[in-house]
């Protein structure tokens, strides 16, 4: 018997097999690994390469969705986004990421009626601060100065000036608009509910005034309570 020849070749038939194992699929877990490193270095087409092969390994994972869609809209490709979004949304329909994601995606694809038939419907059917603000904000960014006013109004007065977030979605609309007065007025109302809010206190002063104690005023939405 050749022993010499014999190890030679089980080395040979070894090192083949590793080459084979070597060259299979990589493990999923590596794969977002790497998208997410990519993410966070800005290197956009990378991570959608990376998050598009976790989708088309495993379809039903939402989140991988969304990763991918993230990239998309990175990229400037949100018809594309969109679609991995409304898988996403299909599992997921109560998650605000996938919310704003998605509304975002169809804003930025121009579909503005979708946009606006979606969002409205889940406030209506909600009753919900956060889902009336939400309509408000992405009618503002669309430029429907007017539907966006009548959407955080009544965001605020569901709220009954509890929070700032309607305050603060007006404050921007009526600034957008021009109207100094009425966007200064709710930055005020805005400073009652949060007194130490720093974003509440540079806006005040953008317009030239003192976020003092004083400065601020109630909530019209809270006469009545």
């Amino acid at each position: 018997m050749n022993t010499p020849r014999i190890t030679s070749l089980f080395a040979i038939s070894l090192l083949a097999l590793t080459l084979t194992a070597c060259s299979g699929p990589r493990a999923l877990h590596m794969v977002e690994a790497s998208g997410d490193r990519a993410m966070d270095r800005s290197q956009y087409q990378l991570a959608a390469e990376e998050y598009a092969e976790i989708v088309d390994r495993r379809p039903s994972r939402w989140d991988a969705h969304v990763k991918l869609a993230r990239a998309l809209l990175k990229l400037d490709r949100p018809l594309e986004a969109r679609e991995h979004l409304e898988v996403a949304y299909s599992q997921r329909p109560n998650n605000e990421e996938v919310v704003e994601l998605l509304a975002t995606a169809m804003l930025e694809s121009g579909d503005i009626a979708s946009l606006t038939r979606e969002l409205r419907d889940r406030a209506e059917t909600s009753g919900a601060v956060s889902d009336w603000v939400r309509l408000g904000i992405f009618l503002l960014r669309a430029g429907d100065l007017d539907a966006s006013e009548t959407a955080l109004l009544t965001a605020a007065q569901l709220d009954r000036g509890r929070t700032i977030q309607p305050q603060m979605g007006l404050a921007r609309l009526y600034g957008r608009a021009g109207d100094e007065t009425k966007a200064l007025n709710r930055l005020r109302m805005a400073l009652y509910i949060e007194p130490e809010n720093p974003e509440i206190q540079q806006a005040i002063r953008s317009y030239g005034q003192i976020p003092g104690p004083t400065f601020s005023i109630p909530p019209v939405e809270r006469s009545g309570v």
